[in-house]
């Protein structure tokens, strides 16, 4: 990064005259203050994009509601990503579009799913389908961000209706892994960090869990254990 001249100080700015034509002022290290024949003082940063190699210029803000020492903190800290090779406003966008993929909720992802899907199904289909969500999935899960969700927890909350309810909730469980799988393709998540749940709620897992039951109750009433 270029070293700061600071060639302006609060005082020159406050006292500059008026001008009959616009006028730009250097502050150094690429900061400018644009003055206009209206009176208006304008910060703006000219830098060369780190890629394309073209000349840019961005308004920051009008002084002095933009005061000199916060346009020179502003400008050190693009310098420090021009520095990285990255143009600090459209990381600066990259970044705020990441926290709101982070922020998006599995409800909100699963209507997103559902217009989606509807091109796949019936409309009744999918009309059966999405109560199931707002009945057992969305109380529980619906206004949590998609990243934050752990399969432990989902695991742990579907387990006793699973006991009672076990065809409803495979099915939940089933529209819950295509809105992940939907999810991952659209680049709300990188990962479906669910994709075992089917596993841990399959037809295999209640008919073992069936038989354990039966063969307690038959050892029960015989007076035996088996081996």
């Amino acid at each position: 990064m270029a070293r700061p001249i600071n060639s302006l100080t609060e005082t020159q700015i406050k006292n500059l005259p008026p001008v009959q034509k616009e006028q730009l002022l250097s502050d150094g290290n690429n900061l400018f203050l644009r003055l206009s024949p209206t009176g208006s003082k304008i910060w703006h940063f000219i830098y060369t994009h780190p890629t394309t190699k073209k000349r840019k210029k961005k308004n920051l803000g009008p002084h002095p509601q933009l005061s000199l020492s916060q346009a020179r903190k502003m400008i050190f800290e693009y310098h420090s990503i021009l520095n990285k090779g990255l143009d600090p406003f459209e990381y600066a966008q990259e970044q705020a579009k990441a926290e709101q993929l982070k922020a998006i909720t599995l409800r909100e992802v699963a209507e997103k799913w559902r217009v989606r899907h509807s091109q796949e199904v019936l409309e009744k289909t999918i009309k059966n389908e999405y109560r199931r969500l707002e009945l057992h999935l969305f109380p529980l899960f619906g206004d949590m961000p998609i990243s934050k969700l752990k399969i432990n927890e989902v695991i742990e909350a579907f387990t006793p209706m699973y006991q009672v309810k076990a065809d409803t909730t495979r099915k939940v469980i089933i529209y819950l892994n295509q809105i992940m799988e939907y999810a991952v393709r659209r680049q709300f998540i990188s990962f479906n960090q669910l994709s075992g749940l089917k596993d841990e709620f399959s037809r295999h897992k209640v008919k073992n869990q069936l038989y354990q039951v039966n063969c307690r109750t038959f050892y029960a009433h015989c007076g035996t254990q088996p081996d």
